[in-house]
């Protein structure tokens, strides 16, 4: 099939329903992985994911933005009992975002860099304790210093999310002197719309 849509089956057992354009998955489309495990839905470019939900086997999610095949640009992922909204570069959590618990007050809102907590940020501990600036090089529990420097704070985007009364997510990121950076709508079959 090289134009048009339709269902290609792999020989893994994995599927693609959806548009196709030069023999690629283009457009609206859902995949699963081989034998049926963990499912991709969302819209596609020439091959790539562009912004939707993949769901992994063990129930874990992430929704948003893609570039090349990697999580790149806005988007949230539901791990275990651990929930992360922010940025995402070439795949790692980056720049900024916010990690929380779905079960204690555990919580990281802060930058981030390949993956990790770096730089400014607040950590909140489960059992009410905070730390400003949380460093891998100290011990837990101490910080670097509990001020931002107001230059770096208005680089430091907010991340505004409103919930529909049909189940749509509205999300927001606005940037320094208020100006909105990104917007995206999720709408509650999981489809999202930029």
């Amino acid at each position: 099939m090289t134009s048009g849509g339709g269902r290609f089956d792999f020989d893994d057992g994995g599927t693609y329903c959806g548009g196709w354009e030069d023999g690629k998955a283009h457009g609206n489309g859902v995949c699963t992985g081989p034998k049926g495990q963990g499912e991709y839905a969302g819209a596609w470019q020439y091959g790539f994911e562009v912004s939707g939900i993949y769901t992994w086997p063990s129930g874990n999610a992430y929704k948003g933005q893609w570039f090349q095949g990697k999580r790149h640009g806005l988007g949230s992922e539901n791990k275990g009992r651990w929930v992360y909204r922010g940025e995402w570069t070439q795949g790692f959590k980056g720049r900024y975002g916010v990690r929380a618990s779905t079960t204690s007050g555990a919580r990281y809102e802060g930058t981030w860099t390949t993956g990790l907590q770096d730089g400014y940020g607040c950590e909140s501990y489960a059992d009410g304790g905070t730390v400003d600036n949380p460093s891998d090089h100290l011990p837990r529990g101490s910080a670097q210093s509990n001020i931002i420097p107001e230059s770096f704070a208005l680089l430091l985007p907010s991340v505004f999310e409103e919930r529909g009364q049909r189940g749509e997510t509205e999300t927001t990121v606005m940037t320094e002197g208020g100006q909105i950076g990104e917007s995206w709508r999720t709408e509650a079959n999981g489809y999202v719309l930029l």
